[in-house]
C-alpha cells in the first residue's frame, strides 16, 4: 500500500520544478496586465494622466496634453503602482483615490492630484451585424487615433476633450466632429452645432 505521504512529497515537488523552470530567466516584473494599472487619469482634468508606453516598457506622464516625464517601475501591486522618474530623484505612487509624490530625501508620500485608473483606452466599434468596423486607440499627448482594418496608419486623429465615469469625448478638427464613447458602449458623433447622434455600438477591451 503506497504511502499518502510519500505521494504527498512527490506532488509538492513537481509543483517546485515547475515554478522553479517557469522562472528561470523571467524579469524581475512583468508587464502589467493591460486591465489593471496601464492607465492612470486625473479625475479633475482629462489633458493629465500617465500611461504605460510597451515599446520601451516606461510610463509616460503626460501633463496639458505634452509628454511630460517618464518613469520606471518600482511595483505593481493591488492597489498601488509606484514609480520612479531618476531624471528628477521622484518616487510616484498611483492608485485608486490620486497621485502621491515623494521628492527625493522626503519620508513620506504627499497626495498630489486626485485620480484613478482607468481602464478605457481601446474602443472597437462594430456594425448592425456585430462584425467589427474599426478601432479607436487612446496615445500619449492626449492623442487618439482610429484606425480601420486593413489599415496602415491611423485614418483620423483626435485631441482628447471632456472624461468622466460616462464617457470620453474627443475633438477631430479636420472634420469638425466630435466623438463620444460611452463607457456602456455606444459611440456618438456631433458635428457643428447639433447635438450628439448615436453612430456605432461597440466595446471596450478592458
Amino acid at each position: 500500500m503506497r504511502n499518502p505521504m510519500h505521494s504527498l512529497i512527490v506532488v509538492l515537488s513537481f509543483l517546485v520544478t515547475l515554478v522553479t523552470l517557469g522562472g528561470a530567466g523571467s524579469p524581475a516584473f512583468a508587464d502589467p496586465p493591460r486591465a489593471s494599472h496601464d492607465h492612470w487619469r486625473n479625475t479633475n482634468y482629462p489633458s493629465h494622466y500617465v500611461m504605460y508606453d510597451s515599446a520601451t516598457r516606461t510610463y509616460v506622464e503626460t501633463v496639458d496634453c505634452r509628454v511630460m516625464w517618464r518613469f520606471t517601475l518600482v511595483s505593481n501591486e493591488m492597489n498601488n503602482l509606484t514609480l520612479y522618474d531618476a531624471s528628477r530623484g521622484m518616487t510616484v505612487l498611483l492608485n485608486y483615490d490620486g497621485m502621491f509624490l515623494k521628492p527625493a530625501g522626503a519620508a513620506n508620500f504627499s497626495l498630489y492630484q486626485n485620480g484613478t485608473f482607468d481602464t478605457r483606452t481601446m474602443f472597437d466599434h462594430i456594425d448592425a451585424n456585430g462584425a467589427h468596423t474599426g478601432t479607436v486607440v487612446k496615445r500619449h499627448g492626449c492623442r487618439w487615433e482610429e484606425w480601420f482594418p486593413g489599415g496602415g496608419a491611423a485614418a483620423f486623429t483626435f485631441v482628447q476633450g471632456g472624461a468622466d465615469v460616462n464617457a470620453v469625448e474627443m475633438y477631430d478638427g479636420s472634420r469638425s466632429m466630435w466623438v463620444r464613447l460611452e463607457t456602456e458602449g455606444r459611440m456618438y458623433l456631433k458635428q457643428g452645432g447639433s447635438g450628439f447622434n448615436f453612430f456605432k455600438n461597440g466595446r471596450w477591451r478592458w
